[in-house]
């Protein structure tokens, strides 16, 4: 909505529901205006048309919600919305001079946001402070081990400088296709500047995490790391590869089933639900370059994700000594991380259940697959969970969730080739 800003005369903005009907509409008027002629009348009936609503069932009430932009004329009307007769629908309108400069459909959960900041308990607060606290403790604690693997001689640079090498790749390819570029300026040179900084930035701190985790991963799960080390060390197609390729996938699809517990069970009790939480990376739908920024982004955070919380476990294995024990208070202490990301309007049982199932989910892989795995099963449930799936769409907007979904079919079906160690493809009819 903000790019291009809204600063020309009749440069109009347009929003709709997935039934093509007007939520919101901006127009800018003009700047200077003689006024010689007689204002027209609004037409008010063009706003009901095209929110598919029937004027009939709306009364005129006084207008509350100011526009954007000035208008010399101002209206509202409420009824019902259409589908829930019992929510009680506010339609807000303005024009200039006949022409209709704003529309708004408001329900009764609207709120003000530009003078009415959005609350916060004091829970969320010491959640939020909690998370920090957290976060930032793994990160001092992995510059530490790497540190002191880097001193002792015991870090597989290699590995580590592949991986951030392959993340620095990834993110300047995928910036290049989707990024909002300039003709050849001083402009375009500073923002290449601005997002190659942050993609080292990124890169590092990749980086730092591996160099402080491979050698105690190695020590405390031999088996972990191999896949992982396989896969760096230029082995594409070992079968080990494809094996933990295939335990991923399965691993992500539990994970998807328990996003779908996460956005279901506030129905199944009947309780109303948050915001959703699945398809949020909306920019997808502009088209295949900005789809390859949310893969980038998507599988950045997979293997950031996945290193911090393998770095956590270690040093909670560093510090208590047994593997259980680690276990039981790593999933507590990230669960309660975690619960910083709930929304106003998530019931926060649900939603702690929820992190919790998903935490074990990535636990049981980190502790029982290793570090591939882990990573293989983030990308899988975080690739179609971000992008929007829109089945019954026209084929522009349902072909970003196409194209996902082939992603990951691609990724299974290569761990699938790989894990098959060179065997043909239906067996070996030739022993009949």
């Amino acid at each position: 909505p903000g790019d291009p800003a809204m600063t020309l005369t009749d440069q109009s903005l347009v929003m709709l529901d997935t039934q093509g009907r007007l939520v919101e509409f901006r127009r800018v008027p003009p700047q200077r205006d003689p006024a010689q002629q007689p204002a027209t009348p609004p037409r008010w009936e063009a706003v009901f048309r095209a929110a598919g609503l029937d004027q009939t069932s709306f009364t005129p009430v006084d207008a509350e919600w100011v526009p954007r932009d000035f208008g010399d004329t101002r209206a509202a009307w409420e009824g019902p919305s259409p589908g829930s007769p019992d929510v009680r629908l506010r339609v807000e309108a303005a024009a200039y001079r006949g022409r209709v400069i704003s529309v708004n459909l408001v329900g009764p959960w609207a709120r003000p946001r530009a003078q009415q900041p959005l609350p916060r308990s004091s829970v969320d607060r010491a959640l939020r402070t909690f998370a920090l606290t957290f976060w930032w403790t793994v990160l001092a604690a992995a510059m530490l081990l790497a540190r002191h693997n880097l001193r002792s001689n015991r870090a597989d640079r290699r590995s580590a400088a592949r991986l951030a090498a392959v993340c620095l790749i990834g993110q300047v390819a995928a910036w290049a296709l989707g990024g909002h570029h300039r003709s050849p300026s001083p402009e375009e040179v500073n923002s290449f500047f601005r997002v190659f900084g942050n993609i080292l930035f990124q890169a590092a701190i990749l980086w730092v995490l591996y160099v402080a985790l491979e050698p105690f991963g190695r020590r405390f799960w031999p088996d972990g790391l191999l896949g992982w080390t396989r896969l760096f060390a230029g082995h594409v197609r070992d079968p080990r590869i494809g094996r933990e390729i295939l335990i991923g996938a399965a691993l992500g699809g539990a994970l998807m089933l328990v996003d779908l517990f996460r956005g279901l069970a506030p129905y199944i009790i009947g309780v109303p639900p948050g915001p959703p939480s699945l398809g949020e990376a909306v920019r997808a739908l502009a088209g295949p370059g900005t789809l390859a920024l949310v893969w980038a982004d998507q599988l950045f955070s997979s293997v950031q994700f996945a290193l911090l919380i393998a770095m956590m476990f270690v040093g909670l294995r560093l510090v208590v000594r047994r593997t259980w024990i680690a276990v039981v208070v790593g999933l507590v202490v990230l669960t309660i991380a975690v619960m910083n990301n709930a929304r106003p309007g998530d019931v926060l049982w649900i939603y702690a259940v929820g992190q919790l199932l998903a935490i074990g989910v990535i636990t049981l892989a980190i502790f029982r697959f290793g570090l591939l795995v882990t990573t293989v099963a983030m990308f899988v449930d975080n690739i179609p969970s971000a992008v929007p799936i829109v089945l019954h769409g026209p084929g522009w907007a349902a072909m970003p969730a196409n194209l996902s979904i082939a992603l990951v079919l691609a990724i299974v079906s290569f761990g699938f080739y790989a894990a098959r160690a060179g065997q043909p493809l239906f067996g070996d009819f030739s022993q009949e």
